[in-house]
């Protein structure tokens, strides 16, 4: 691109890296080192910082949302996610499904359980479901619903309905209400508290849902770190992986 007289902003941990120093600007998100290989932290800075650029783009406030969303942070039910993990270190591959941002929140947590508990896990856009990934759902798998967005909540929940008519058990991590036909139809619920990215600013409400990935990582984040210590694997140090890439 900067071939073609294109200029280059790059957002990266490491100020020095080879990215930052070949970008015109860099944008450091200052989470500090991050000694494993997967990334979690470093996940965590880019998504904040990227809000904060875009925001500041817009002419809009940003300070308060990201301060908001620290002091009020939900870091969850260790006791839960590890019972969870439990019962997923047994199985040789787990799905999740999600849609919109959902999505992406959803490669991230398949990418760290993949990386740090070697378990076969991938993450299916909800509304491709039936064009290919249900093939692969049969009785007994675990199948994980994403749903954070209260615009699509119903859609997302039918998609993983129709992997439970296959066969599979369904989780939920969810951070909207429940009602009882909801619970029945899920074997797990896990609730996140999303009220952080709410806040008042000039006697406006206003609910972030571009900072809501940032709360709902963290439960795939512990997962995929439990899982691996119920598989006893170093969680910091995963087989044939590498904190730099050496190769194209």
């Amino acid at each position: 691109m900067k071939g073609r007289g294109a200029i280059t902003l790059s957002i990266t941990n490491v100020e020095y890296s080879t990215i930052a120093t070949k970008s015109d600007f860099n944008l450091p998100i200052c989470a500090g080192q991050e000694k494993a290989v997967a990334s979690t932290k470093a996940y965590v800075g880019q998504i904040a910082s990227l809000f904060a650029l875009t925001q500041y783009l817009k002419g809009e406030k940003y300070i308060e949302c990201l301060q908001t969303l620290a002091d009020n942070f939900d870091y969850g039910d260790d006791k839960v996610v590890k019972r969870y993990a439990k019962i997923l270190s047994s199985k040789d591959k787990l799905f999740i499904l999600g849609r919109g941002i959902d999505y992406v929140t959803g490669l991230e947590g398949a990418l760290k359980i993949k990386e740090i508990s070697y378990i076969n896990c991938s993450c299916i856009q909800s509304g491709e479901l039936k064009h290919g990934p249900l093939a692969l759902i049969d009785k007994g798998t675990y199948v994980i619903c994403i749903a954070s967005d209260e615009k699509i909540f119903a859609k997302a929940l039918n998609n993983a309905y129709e992997t439970k008519s296959r066969g599979a058990k369904l989780m939920l991590v969810t951070c909207l209400d429940c009602d009882e036909k909801i619970k029945k139809n899920f074997k797990y619920i896990y609730k996140v508290d999303c009220k952080n990215t709410i806040i008042n600013i000039e006697q406006k409400t206003i609910e972030n849902d571009l900072l809501k990935p940032i709360q709902m990582i963290i439960f795939f984040q512990k997962l995929a770190y439990y899982i691996s210590e119920e598989k006893s694997i170093n969680p910091d140090k995963p087989r044939n992986l590498a904190k730099s890439v050496t190769v194209e």
